[in-house]
């Protein structure tokens, strides 16, 4: 399987407190809770994550962060390459294995790797947009 240049990047633990997002004036949507990958509605990330993004929050005045996605344990990292792998087989029968995890691999950090550390199971991964105070994207 193919690797992507920042999963090789040394991956330490810190000791870093993941925190709820749930505390924080971010708009959340849940999508992997929702989407049934995980059994768990809450999100986490990592408090120094927090802090730079309520930083940059300050700063943009009539814009929210709306957060979709923190930390993710490995299980629902599985589900979510598997479920991306299945739908790529489905829609390119005649594409190898090897071409699926490759394409897979560019959207989707490869979670059976043990070498590797998927950038969301640190909790210091997220993605997010931005939405106005009436709550549009």
């Amino acid at each position: 399987m193919t690797s992507v240049p920042y999963e090789s990047v040394s991956v330490k633990e810190s000791g870093e407190k993941l925190l709820d997002l749930s505390q924080f004036d971010f708009v959340l949507e849940t999508q992997y809770f929702t989407q049934g990958l995980s059994s768990d509605p809450r999100m986490f990330l990592r408090e120094s994550v927090i802090e730079k993004l309520l930083k940059i929050q300050k700063e943009l005045y009539v814009y929210t962060f709306k957060i979709w996605d923190g930390f993710r344990s490995r299980e629902v990292q599985r589900k979510l390459y598997d479920r991306f792998f299945d739908e790529l087989k489905w829609q390119h029968s005649d594409w190898s294995d090897a071409e699926l995890h490759r394409e897979v691999s560019v959207y989707v950090s490869n979670p059976y790797n043990p070498k590797r550390i998927p950038s969301h199971t640190t909790g210091g991964a997220v993605d997010l947009t931005l939405v106005n105070k009436g709550g549009s994207e």
